[in-house]
Protein backbone atom coordinates (compact mmCIF):
# COMPACT_ATOMS: atom_id res chain seq x y z
CA UNK A 1 0.00 0.00 0.00
CA UNK A 2 2.65 2.59 0.41
CA UNK A 3 3.61 1.92 -3.14
CA UNK A 4 -0.02 2.63 -4.48
CA UNK A 5 0.43 5.92 -1.71
CA UNK A 6 3.76 6.89 -3.31
CA UNK A 7 2.62 6.66 -7.01
CA UNK A 8 -0.91 8.42 -6.14
CA UNK A 9 0.99 11.17 -5.05
CA UNK A 10 3.37 11.46 -7.86
CA UNK A 11 0.34 11.64 -10.59
CA UNK A 12 -1.36 13.86 -7.86
CA UNK A 13 1.59 16.42 -7.82
CA UNK A 14 2.66 16.65 -11.37
CA UNK A 15 0.06 18.20 -14.46
CA UNK A 16 1.28 16.07 -16.92
CA UNK A 17 2.47 12.49 -17.27
CA UNK A 18 5.63 13.43 -19.67
CA UNK A 19 7.09 15.18 -15.82
CA UNK A 20 7.17 11.80 -14.07
CA UNK A 21 9.90 9.84 -13.39
CA UNK A 22 10.59 6.41 -14.26
CA UNK A 23 9.48 4.16 -11.91
CA UNK A 24 9.14 0.94 -13.57
CA UNK A 25 5.28 0.30 -12.55
CA UNK A 26 2.83 -0.46 -14.92
CA UNK A 27 -1.02 -0.33 -13.76
CA UNK A 28 -2.57 -3.60 -14.15
CA UNK A 29 -6.80 -3.57 -14.34
CA UNK A 30 -6.35 -4.34 -10.60
CA UNK A 31 -3.74 -1.64 -9.56
CA UNK A 32 -6.30 1.14 -11.93
CA UNK A 33 -9.23 0.55 -9.85
CA UNK A 34 -7.17 1.52 -6.65
CA UNK A 35 -5.92 3.92 -8.22
CA UNK A 36 -9.39 4.95 -9.00
CA UNK A 37 -10.60 4.70 -5.39
CA UNK A 38 -7.39 6.95 -4.53
CA UNK A 39 -7.13 9.55 -7.06
CA UNK A 40 -10.03 12.48 -7.27
CA UNK A 41 -12.81 12.71 -9.60
CA UNK A 42 -11.51 12.74 -13.16
CA UNK A 43 -8.78 10.48 -12.58
CA UNK A 44 -9.35 8.25 -15.21
CA UNK A 45 -7.56 10.63 -18.09
CA UNK A 46 -4.64 10.65 -15.77
CA UNK A 47 -4.54 6.58 -15.48
CA UNK A 48 -4.92 6.77 -19.31
CA UNK A 49 -1.92 9.02 -19.72
CA UNK A 50 -0.32 7.36 -17.27
CA UNK A 51 -0.79 3.36 -19.11
CA UNK A 52 0.34 5.46 -22.25
CA UNK A 53 3.84 6.57 -20.50
CA UNK A 54 4.63 3.12 -19.12
CA UNK A 55 4.02 1.30 -22.63
CA UNK A 56 5.55 3.43 -24.70
CA UNK A 57 8.39 3.59 -22.50
CA UNK A 58 8.53 0.11 -20.79
CA UNK A 59 5.93 -2.13 -23.12
CA UNK A 60 5.68 -5.72 -22.08
CA UNK A 61 4.05 -6.29 -25.43
CA UNK A 62 5.22 -4.34 -28.64
CA UNK A 63 2.88 -4.95 -31.49
CA UNK A 64 4.08 -2.95 -34.90
CA UNK A 65 1.88 -3.43 -37.71
CA UNK A 66 3.56 -3.23 -41.25
CA UNK A 67 0.18 -0.99 -42.48
CA UNK A 68 -2.90 0.43 -41.10
CA UNK A 69 -4.91 -1.89 -43.56
CA UNK A 70 -3.47 -4.74 -41.23
CA UNK A 71 -4.92 -2.91 -38.02
CA UNK A 72 -8.05 -5.98 -38.18
CA UNK A 73 -5.09 -8.32 -37.55
CA UNK A 74 -3.19 -6.18 -34.57
CA UNK A 75 -7.42 -5.65 -33.01
CA UNK A 76 -7.73 -9.15 -32.27
CA UNK A 77 -4.22 -9.33 -30.63
CA UNK A 78 -4.64 -5.96 -28.99
CA UNK A 79 -8.19 -7.34 -26.90
CA UNK A 80 -6.32 -10.38 -25.74
CA UNK A 81 -3.57 -8.16 -24.39
CA UNK A 82 -5.78 -5.75 -22.35
CA UNK A 83 -8.34 -8.43 -20.96
CA UNK A 84 -4.95 -9.77 -19.50
CA UNK A 85 -3.62 -6.37 -18.19
CA UNK A 86 0.23 -6.40 -20.30
CA UNK A 87 0.73 -3.22 -20.91
CA UNK A 88 1.39 -2.71 -24.68
CA UNK A 89 2.11 -0.65 -27.58
CA UNK A 90 1.05 -0.51 -31.08
CA UNK A 91 2.74 1.27 -33.98
CA UNK A 92 2.84 1.28 -37.62
CA UNK A 93 6.06 1.08 -38.87
CA UNK A 94 6.48 -0.11 -42.67
CA UNK A 95 10.04 -2.09 -42.49
CA UNK A 96 10.32 -0.80 -46.28
CA UNK A 97 8.69 2.93 -46.59
CA UNK A 98 10.25 3.86 -42.64
CA UNK A 99 13.75 1.63 -42.12
CA UNK A 100 15.10 4.49 -39.91
CA UNK A 101 11.74 4.98 -37.72
CA UNK A 102 11.84 1.16 -36.93
CA UNK A 103 15.35 1.20 -36.01
CA UNK A 104 14.74 4.76 -33.44
CA UNK A 105 11.70 2.99 -32.15
CA UNK A 106 13.44 -0.58 -31.61
CA UNK A 107 16.23 1.20 -29.54
CA UNK A 108 13.76 3.07 -27.50
CA UNK A 109 10.95 0.34 -26.79
CA UNK A 110 13.03 -2.35 -24.92
CA UNK A 111 9.82 -4.82 -24.98
CA UNK A 112 9.83 -8.37 -23.29
CA UNK A 113 8.23 -9.74 -26.72
CA UNK A 114 7.28 -8.28 -30.11
CA UNK A 115 4.53 -9.40 -32.12
CA UNK A 116 5.09 -8.15 -36.02
CA UNK A 117 1.85 -8.07 -37.71
CA UNK A 118 2.89 -7.88 -41.92
CA UNK A 119 1.95 -9.39 -45.62
CA UNK A 120 2.74 -9.76 -48.69
CA UNK A 121 6.79 -9.93 -48.52
CA UNK A 122 6.16 -9.50 -44.75
CA UNK A 123 10.04 -8.00 -44.01
CA UNK A 124 8.83 -6.47 -41.09
CA UNK A 125 9.37 -9.73 -38.04
CA UNK A 126 12.83 -11.01 -39.90
CA UNK A 127 13.97 -6.74 -39.70
CA UNK A 128 12.88 -6.98 -36.27
CA UNK A 129 14.61 -10.13 -35.10
CA UNK A 130 17.59 -9.14 -36.68
CA UNK A 131 18.07 -5.80 -34.65
CA UNK A 132 17.03 -7.53 -31.19
CA UNK A 133 17.81 -10.66 -29.14
CA UNK A 134 13.55 -10.02 -27.48
CA UNK A 135 11.33 -13.08 -28.71
CA UNK A 136 9.67 -12.06 -32.00
CA UNK A 137 6.18 -13.31 -33.43
CA UNK A 138 5.29 -12.91 -36.63
CA UNK A 139 1.57 -12.99 -37.71
CA UNK A 140 1.45 -13.08 -41.34
CA UNK A 141 -1.54 -11.36 -43.42
CA UNK A 142 -3.91 -12.76 -45.87
CA UNK A 143 -3.57 -9.95 -48.87
CA UNK A 144 -2.40 -11.88 -52.04
CA UNK A 145 -2.08 -15.24 -52.86
CA UNK A 146 -5.12 -16.14 -49.61
CA UNK A 147 -1.23 -14.66 -47.27
CA UNK A 148 0.84 -17.77 -48.10
CA UNK A 149 3.37 -15.13 -49.62
CA UNK A 150 3.24 -13.56 -46.39
CA UNK A 151 3.85 -16.99 -44.31
CA UNK A 152 6.19 -18.31 -46.24
CA UNK A 153 8.90 -15.45 -45.72
CA UNK A 154 7.74 -15.44 -41.91
CA UNK A 155 8.58 -19.15 -41.48
CA UNK A 156 11.87 -19.06 -43.83
CA UNK A 157 14.46 -16.47 -41.73
CA UNK A 158 17.48 -17.28 -42.54
CA UNK A 159 19.88 -18.59 -39.63
CA UNK A 160 20.46 -16.90 -36.54
CA UNK A 161 17.07 -14.37 -37.11
CA UNK A 162 15.03 -16.09 -35.03
CA UNK A 163 10.95 -16.06 -35.55
CA UNK A 164 8.08 -17.73 -34.54
CA UNK A 165 4.97 -17.49 -36.69
CA UNK A 166 1.54 -18.02 -36.08
CA UNK A 167 -1.69 -19.06 -38.50
CA UNK A 168 -2.65 -16.31 -41.29
CA UNK A 169 -4.20 -13.65 -39.72
CA UNK A 170 -3.47 -15.50 -36.35
CA UNK A 171 -3.12 -12.17 -33.85
CA UNK A 172 -5.00 -13.80 -31.14
CA UNK A 173 -2.88 -16.57 -31.29
CA UNK A 174 0.41 -14.14 -31.30
CA UNK A 175 -1.07 -12.48 -27.98
CA UNK A 176 -1.86 -15.91 -26.56
CA UNK A 177 2.07 -16.69 -27.31
CA UNK A 178 3.39 -13.85 -26.00
CA UNK A 179 1.45 -14.14 -23.03
CA UNK A 180 3.40 -17.58 -22.59
CA UNK A 181 6.12 -16.41 -22.79
CA UNK A 182 6.11 -13.52 -20.73
CA UNK A 183 4.61 -16.51 -18.02
CA UNK A 184 7.76 -18.39 -18.58
CA UNK A 185 9.93 -15.29 -18.08
CA UNK A 186 8.65 -14.48 -15.05
CA UNK A 187 8.46 -17.99 -13.28
CA UNK A 188 12.25 -18.39 -14.78
CA UNK A 189 13.18 -14.86 -12.40
CA UNK A 190 11.43 -16.86 -9.54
Amino acid sequence: MARLGSISSLLLHHATIKKLPRVGYTLTTKKRAAFACVLCPGSERVLQSWDKYTAMNNPDVAVLVGSTSDMYVAEKAIEILEDAGVAYDLEVISAHREPTRLDEYLRKAHAKVYIAIAGISAALPGIIASKTTAPVIGVPVSTKLGGLDALLSIVQMPAGVPVASVGIDGGKNAALFALRILRANSSAKE
